[in-house]
This record gives C-alpha cells, sequence and structure tokens, in this order.
C-alpha cells in the first residue's frame, strides 16, 4: 500500500528495502513483473537493497554490491556474473532460483 502511495505522486526516485522479504518465490516474480512495468511507464529510478540479489536482477540493470559494508563490485549484471569479485558475491550468484 505504502509503494502504490509513493507511485501516486509520481517520484522520480523510488527506495526499496528489501521490498520482497518473506514471500515465495512466484509471487515475487509476479510482484517484480508489476513493479517493472510500472517503472518502465512511470520512467522513475529505482534503487532497491536486497540480501537476494537474483530478486533483483530483472529490476536494477546496474549493481553495487557490498561485504561488511564496503563495495567490493559494481557493474552490470553480466559483469557480475562473469567475474565476481569476491568468493561471498560468487556463491550468491551462483544460488538457483
Amino acid at each position: 500500500m505504502a509503494l502504490a502511495r509513493t507511485l501516486c505522486r509520481r517520484p522520480r526516485l523510488v527506495l526499496l528495502d528489501e521490498p520482497f522479504a518473506g514471500l515465495d518465490r512466484p509471487l515475487v516474480r509476479e510482484l517484480a513483473a508489476i513493479l517493472k512495468e510500472w517503472q518502465e511507464r512511470l520512467r522513475f529510478t529505482l534503487l532497491a537493497v536486497d540480501h537476494d540479489p537474483l530478486i533483483l536482477e530483472g529490476l536494477c540493470p546496474r549493481v553495487i554490491a557490498l561485504e561488511e559494508g564496503r563495495v567490493v563490485q559494481r557493474g552490470d549484471w553480466s559483469e557480475l556474473a562473469r567475474a565476481p569479485a569476491t568468493p561471498t558475491l560468487r556463491a550468491l550468484l551462483d544460488v538457483s532460483p
């Protein structure tokens, strides 16, 4: 509901913190597709934080990966997948949805 109220104001930037926490994968996919459609229609920038990077892959074309509060890598998804900068990032990206 809060997101709907926010989008009614036609923001230029939307910040999301773990937007799909606690939801099952099918519902996450459905909600992510709806959010992506709104993003394209309303043309806002989306800044999202999540511990499961694969959830955000379709929503956010560019990534900044943090470990212990420090930036360890930035780029697009293909760059991260091709050469993850740390073992932790490699493990996160190897998880199957």
